[in-house]
């Protein structure tokens, strides 16, 4: 079962993304998790990966197609390939997509509430 998690400000969103991180509790465990989009790659852990020697355990972030995006997600995507954010558009397809914590295996999307 994918559980939804429950929407939040577009300022959260934006940070996210600028930062590369976004710092969630899972809805299965209560467990805190980072959401990884960027140099480090596409991921989830419970884990400081920040500190971390890459030794740490994490679950892949699955994206969604652009063309399945919607609403917000889909004007954002839009936007970022017409101006040439090429990089912003393919992050945003993670973004929008879903995750699976790695402490309890709760599947989870809209994480980073933007429906």
């Amino acid at each position: 079962m994918v559980r939804t998690l429950p929407a939040r400000a577009a300022s959260t969103r934006a940070w996210g993304l600028g930062n590369e991180e976004y710092q969630i509790s899972c809805l299965g465990c209560e467990t805190d998790l980072f959401i990884v989009l960027g140099e480090r790659g596409f991921f989830c852990t419970s884990e400081d990966y920040a500190l971390s020697d890459d030794s740490i355990e994490t679950r892949p972030l699955r994206r969604t197609s652009s063309a399945a995006l919607e609403g917000l997600g889909r004007r954002l995507h839009d936007i970022a390939f017409a101006d040439g954010q090429h990089d912003v558009a393919h992050m945003l397809t993670f973004a929008f997509g879903s995750a699976t914590c790695p402490d309890c295996e709760t599947g989870f999307s809209d994480w980073a509430g933007t429906q």
